[in-house]
């Protein structure tokens, strides 16, 4: 991969679509990663979740759901307010769902 397309990658990880900023910050409001119960919680498909979640994971150049939330919170990608209360970050990823 040349320097070109390094650059045109990172600027589409910094321009995620409303649709999977939403996602992200679901994970955090409702504290899971889990499909089905995002799928029920925004009113989505599971598959629809899933693929959601691939785009995420490509854009963000990551290999996990947790890696993903992780980096987006570092970054500021997703809303200050949707944080856990408790002040947890996702390096304790036990408190959160299951991956699907």
């Amino acid at each position: 991969m040349n320097a070109n397309s390094r650059d045109v990658n990172q600027c589409q990880c910094e321009r995620l679509a409303p649709a999977l900023n939403r996602l992200l910050e679901s994970c955090i409001e409702i504290k899971t990663t889990n499909t089905k119960i995002l799928a029920e919680y925004l009113c989505r498909s599971p598959a629809t979740i899933r693929t959601q979640f691939q785009r995420i994971l490509i854009l963000m150049d990551v290999h996990c759901r947790y890696e993903a939330l992780r980096k987006a919170e570092e970054k500021g990608w997703v809303r200050c307010g949707c944080r856990p209360s408790s002040g947890a970050g996702f390096a304790d990823t036990k408190q959160y769902g299951q991956i699907q």
